[in-house]
C-alpha cells in the first residue's frame, strides 16, 4: 500500500508540466515526448544515488542538490544519442533544447526525486510515477487542444492562453487531489 503512495502522490504533485510549466511544447506535439519521458526517468535514477551516496560520502549535504542540474543535462545528452544509435544515425546534431534537460522536465524530475525520495526504491517509484503523470498530463492537454480546433473558441483564447488556462486547471485539480490520495493510502 505504501508503494502506491509513492506512485500516486509522484504522480500528482511532482508533475513538472502542471506545477511548473517544464515541457509545456510537449503538450502541443506529444509524439516528442518519448525521449524526454525516458531522460526523465533516466536522470532521477541517475541523480539519486550519485547525490546520495557519492556526493554525501564528500560532505556535499543538500549542497549537492545543486549538482543536479549538469547530472540531468548529460542524462539527457546520453539518452539521445543512445536513441540515435538505435535510429541509425549515431552523427546527428543536438538540439538547443537538449542542453536545459528538455526545457527543465528532467531537471525537474530529478530535482524531486532527490529530495524526497530516502531510498532507492522510492527514487525508483517517484520517477516512474512522475512519468506517468507526465504522460497523463500531455494527454488531456493535448487533447483539449485538438478540441479547441473544432469547438469555437475566442480569439483571445487561442494558442497559448488556452493552454496556460488548461494546465492552471489541472494544476488545481491535481493539488486538490493529493490530500484526497494521502488519505485513501494511509488508512
Amino acid at each position: 500500500m505504501q508503494f502506491l503512495l509513492y506512485i500516486c502522490s509522484s504522480f500528482v504533485l511532482f508533475n513538472g508540466l502542471i506545477q511548473g510549466g517544464f515541457g509545456l511544447e510537449y503538450a502541443e506535439h506529444p509524439k516528442n515526448a518519448i525521449i524526454p519521458i525516458f531522460a526523465m526517468i533516466f536522470s532521477s535514477l541517475v541523480s539519486w544515488p550519485i547525490v546520495h551516496y557519492v556526493l554525501a560520502m564528500f560532505g556535499f549535504g543538500v549542497f549537492g542538490v545543486f549538482l543536479v542540474f549538469p547530472i540531468s543535462v548529460v542524462s539527457c545528452v546520453f539518452i539521445v544519442k543512445v536513441s540515435a544509435l538505435f535510429r541509425g544515425n549515431p552523427h546527428e546534431e543536438l538540439e538547443p533544447r537538449l542542453f536545459s534537460g528538455f526545457n527543465g522536465i528532467a531537471f525537474f524530475s530529478a530535482f524531486q526525486t532527490v529530495l524526497f525520495a530516502q531510498t532507492a526504491l522510492q527514487a525508483l517509484l517517484f520517477a516512474l510515477g512522475g512519468a506517468v503523470g507526465f504522460v497523463c498530463i500531455i494527454m488531456i492537454v493535448s487533447g483539449i487542444q485538438k478540441r479547441s480546433d473544432i469547438e469555437a473558441v475566442p480569439q483571445f483564447f487561442m494558442g497559448q492562453p488556452l493552454l496556460l488556462v488548461s494546465t492552471g486547471l489541472v494544476s488545481l485539480i491535481f493539488t486538490e487531489l493529493l490530500p484526497m490520495v494521502i488519505h485513501l493510502f494511509t488508512r
